[in-house]
């Protein structure tokens, strides 16, 4: 079968189409089938931030209270501070087979790889989302600043892609 345009599974899981076929008889025998066509998914997303419910690639958190009130001790993670209303969503628009459960990592070449980590807040969504919250030593966030993280996000299926993620105080 050839088709005249690309089949989207994200946008379409099931098309139907109509195939004819004649004979080349002097007086042509045809017939016609319906043909059901279940476009199976492919791992061809890699998970991103999910933005007012929208997928991209890049992220802002902001932070607007004074440093002293932006953390919390993080609870099993002695010397660790969550940031308090920080929680960022992650999605993969493949099906579930192939999202969640994610793996997050800050790339290990990014000068804040040892003083900021993510930690997952719960279980996958119906809709392969997953919630994490921030958690940071303080060494290298004050009120001052706005960092970038550089943010490695793997699927299930091994398919992964960077993406930034800005850190800022308000000022």
């Amino acid at each position: 079968l050839e088709f005249r345009r690309v089949l989207f599974r994200s946008t379409h899981g099931v098309y139907n189409t109509i195939v004819e076929a004649c004979d080349d008889h002097e007086i042509p025998a045809c017939s016609k089938q319906t043909i059901k066509l279940n476009i199976k998914d492919i791992n061809d997303n890699s998970p991103m931030f999910l933005n007012k419910n929208k997928p991209d690639t890049v992220t802002e958190i902001k932070i607007c209270s004074q440093i002293k009130n932006k953390y919390s001790q993080a609870a099993g993670y002695d010397g660790w501070y969550e940031l308090t209303g920080a929680n960022f969503r992650v999605i993969d628009l493949d099906s579930k087979r192939y999202a969640a459960p994610f793996k997050l990592q800050i790339n290990q070449n990014d000068a804040y790889s040892d003083n900021f980590m993510f930690i997952k807040t719960g279980l996958a969504s119906e809709f392969n989302v997953e919630e994490y919250k921030i958690l940071t030593d303080l060494s290298k966030f004050d009120n001052k600043n706005s960092i970038a993280l550089n943010v490695w996000m793997e699927d299930r299926e091994g398919r992964k892609a960077e993406r930034t993620m800005y850190i800022s105080s308000c000022r």
